[in-house]
């Protein structure tokens, strides 16, 4: 998963550890026609940017218990030159984002 997400190696470096994504918090998510950027945050309260540029398909849906969402798992695979990104929630927002680029910072 390191080499698909720009900026990963930065994140690495910043956190002290090798990032999955598991029990991050989303804090906010900002959708707009072709991007979706999700403010995470680290149990070590560590705050970073995770962003979905030239978004061509998304499902996302979410239960509504007063937090956006708690990440269990996620998963990024390559097809057809597009990323295929599946959020497996914990709690809150799960779902399915096809874009072109990921991005953390």
């Amino acid at each position: 998963m390191r080499s698909l997400i720009e900026g990963y190696y930065e994140l690495e470096k910043k956190l002290g550890y090798e990032p999955d994504f598991h029990d991050d918090h989303i804090e906010k998510v900002t959708i707009t026609s072709d991007r979706i950027e999700f403010d995470l945050k680290t149990e070590g309260e560590i705050f970073y940017n995770l962003i979905f540029e030239d978004v061509k398909d998304v499902n996302l849906k979410a239960e509504i218990l007063g937090v956006v969402g708690i990440i269990y798992e996620l998963n990024i695979k390559q097809v057809d030159g597009m990323f295929k990104t599946t959020i497996e929630e914990a709690l809150g927002l799960y779902g399915e984002i096809i874009s072109k680029r990921i991005i953390v910072k």
